[in-house]
């Protein structure tokens, strides 16, 4: 009967010293894990005579590997200049609709293109074309795009006087610039995506070792009970000799 107690106290002492989830721990977990985001970044190329506007809004579609249909609204306006990050999951997505929403009237006459398919872990970068120069400098340079004719277009098609359309008349020189200026954002997306993997890991071996300092206690008061419990085992023999 008194081993019995023995143990049972033994063992209720060591349930007692096992660290329990807090809600403290989850919120750590949560903020490591919004630090850890993925951007895919984007750039408008105007053609040569068109002005940016403030509201030169494009809506676009774009679905994942799971067909799962997304959607985000883009100012082409604020990244004349600049790529713009836009922050999603990390994946493979293809664009399958772009529409414009703004009252740009040139925009509306001359139409627009879009490369299509991009990937967070590659870190691919999109082209937006406007108007008729670079609509179709992206439409030729691409394998995957979505081209979106303007008015004018439409009825130069429909006239029969649509002779030489989708060729581009942009210089090879300013295709190159434009080429090389894209492959530095390409390789500067690498180097992200290497420091968002370090950060995973980073983050994986901290949680092992917190897991294991948390449990140094029980390991250290189990090794105590153990030798108690030999000891009281070993006496309770030596009595009964």
């Amino acid at each position: 009967m008194r081993n019995k107690m023995i143990l049972f106290f033994c063992m209720l002492l060591v349930s007692l010293s096992v660290p329990f989830p807090t809600y403290a721990e989850a919120d750590v977990t949560s903020d490591v894990d919004e630090e850890i985001t993925f951007t895919c970044k984007i750039k408008s190329f105007y053609s040569d005579g068109f002005i940016p506007q403030a509201g030169d809004t494009f809506y676009i579609e774009y679905t994942n590997t799971e067909n799962i249909i997304l959607s985000m609204l883009l100012d082409a306006s604020e990244c004349v200049n600049d790529w713009k990050e836009v922050e999603m999951a990390s994946g493979t997505y293809s664009i399958t609709k772009i529409t414009y929403v703004g009252d740009n009237t040139d925009i509306i006459q001359s139409g627009y293109s879009i490369t299509s398919d991009f990937s967070t872990e590659k870190g691919n970068c999109i082209q937006l074309g406007i108007g008729d120069t670079q609509a179709s400098r992206v439409h030729t340079e691409y394998k995957d795009t979505v081209f979106v004719p303007g008015t004018l277009q439409e009825q130069n098609i429909a006239n029969g006087l649509n002779e030489g359309a989708g060729e581009s008349d942009m210089s090879s020189e300013e295709s190159s610039s434009i080429e090389k200026e894209e492959q530095d954002h390409l390789t500067e997306d690498s180097d992200i995506n290497s420091s968002q993997t370090d950060k995973q890991r980073a983050y994986y071996e901290k949680s092992t070792r917190k897991i294991f300092i948390q449990n140094i206690p029980v390991f250290v008061i189990t090794i105590i009970i153990v030798i108690l419990f030999l000891g009281h085992a070993m006496n309770q023999k030596k009595a009964n000799w």
